[in-house]
């Protein structure tokens, strides 16, 4: 690129430097061409004004050095080198014509260039000459100090298109760079002039948001990649688990029709309702794997509460946290239940495990907030902790897939990630805020099944 871009530049200042020295050469060619015409021209106009005794011709051509032909015939010549017929074959034919400047040639070959002019007073030309080969030296001269200049020019032009090239080119150096840095997947190793305010600078930030871009679809890539697998492995052992977990169902209502102890009666049956939801549950891996669409009902948003602090009352039991439910939310939505109470399940665990490690220091830990409420058509679910909160640094990561806290043996990082999808699935949204030392609310909200209706109608 820099021998392209300084060939391009050394023949456009070689064509100008051409173009301009042979026009300063014919400028100064009419120069001197004019210079002897006019110097001839002074001389007989001196000659003519002389108020002196007319004095003889060859007087007149030793002091002023010009030669004379008169229209007699006769010539006055200050040197034998040249022709008198040849001179005058040159003259033009009126005298109206009174100057002429025309190349001549004298008895040994050599070219001059003779001015003529025509003094009334003598009826005669007035020759003055001057050798060729002295304008010519002049304008050698001129044009070599034009060469001269040019090869200046050119060189200078070179080491400017040098530095000016680098300068230009080095931004698209960057750009190839971090293009190979890219396809080898090194986002982190990218540097690009992000912070130049000219056009190089805005290419730069349109070229770090599309490996921005690109960075980011590699991971829901990898994520769906990882979903696609967990589908297939889940799949079948979806298929192994039913058989036993069927058995599981009809056990426990064997023992909840025949068992006379409340407590007793009271563990199988839900014993029962969770053997069912599990199978709720492997019945929605199969059908995520096949792609299925997800069945859909109104159910009442307290009611799915109800049922989750009933299923989740002995893990908070033997973690010593008391539920305190403020449910005034009697609003119907439109979705599938058990997504929605696997959600609550999932964010009401994470606070009891929480709460649990946060005991030790704080008295509050041992307490767990339970809100509902519906406000412009919208039904909002609060799961309130008083632990030690979400670290800042780790809060934008909260709703990653595969990102947890918990120990290896606890957690896969995908409760939230799935809550997430679920949520969003049912038109709604999911959020938290969280500060260091005082706990974290979790906030669920979705639309009621009037608001939902009313939108839809809105839109047709």
């Amino acid at each position: 690129m820099f021998l392209l871009f300084s060939v391009c530049l050394m023949t456009l200042l070689g064509l100008l430097s051409f173009i301009f020295g042979r026009v300063v050469v014919r400028e100064n060619e009419t120069y001197l061409y004019d210079s002897l015409l006019r110097r001839s021209q002074v001389t007989a106009a001196q000659i003519s004004a002389e108020r002196v005794p007319q004095r003889v011709p060859t007087q007149l051509s030793q002091d002023y050095e010009i030669g004379f032909l008169f229209e007699d015939g006769h010539q006055i010549l200050p040197t034998a080198e040249f022709e008198p017929s040849l001179l005058r074959s040159l003259l033009p034919k009126e005298t109206s014509s009174s100057s002429l400047i025309t190349l001549c040639q004298s008895t040994k070959g050599e070219k001059h260039l003779c001015a003529f002019n025509y003094i009334d007073r003598l009826k005669a030309w007035a020759v003055d000459f001057t050798p060729k080969s002295t304008a010519s030296h002049v304008l050698r001269k001129l044009a070599q100090e034009i060469l001269g200049m040019g090869i200046a020019l050119i060189l200078i032009a070179m080491i400017l298109s040098y530095f000016v090239s680098r300068a230009l080119f080095k931004p698209l150096k960057d750009f190839a760079q971090a293009s190979q840095k890219v396809a080898e997947g090194k986002y982190d190793e990218v540097q690009l002039p992000i912070f130049r305010k000219d056009e190089v600078g805005r290419y730069a930030v349109a070229f770090q948001k599309m490996i921005d871009n690109l960075k980011q679809r590699e991971i829901r890539l990898a994520h769906s990649a990882r979903l696609a697998s967990i589908g297939q492995m889940g799949a079948s052992i979806a298929h192994e688990v039913k058989n036993p977990l069927t058995s599981m169902m009809g056990y426990a209502k064997i023992l909840s029709q025949k068992s006379t102890d409340p407590e007793m009666k009271e563990a199988a049956q839900i014993i029962a309702s969770e053997a069912d939801r599990c199978n709720q549950i492997l019945l929605q891996m199969l059908r995520f794997s096949r792609n299925d669409i997800q069945e859909r009902k109104p159910f009442s948003v307290d009611e799915v509460l109800q049922s989750s602090m009933a299923l989740i009352k002995a893990e908070a039991k033997s973690a010593k946290v008391e539920i305190k439910a403020d449910l005034k939310c009697n609003s119907i939505v439109i979705g599938n239940a058990q997504q929605t109470q696997q959600v609550i399940l999932n964010v009401l665990l994470n606070a009891l495990q929480s709460s649990r490690q946060s005991q030790a220091v704080k008295r509050e830990a041992h307490e767990i907030e339970l809100r509902s409420y519906e406000k412009s058509g919208i039904a909002t679910i609060e799961i309130e902790d008083h632990a030690a909160g979400i670290p800042q640094g780790i809060q934008h990561k909260i709703f990653e897939p595969f990102f947890t806290t918990k120990d290896k043996k606890e957690g896969t990082g995908l409760g939230l990630s799935v809550a997430l999808d679920i949520i969003r699935d049912h038109g709604g949204h999911i959020f938290f805020e969280s500060q260091e030392g005082k706990g974290t609310v979790f906030v669920i909200q979705i639309p009621t099944a009037d608001s939902a209706k009313a939108s839809l109608d809105q839109s047709s």
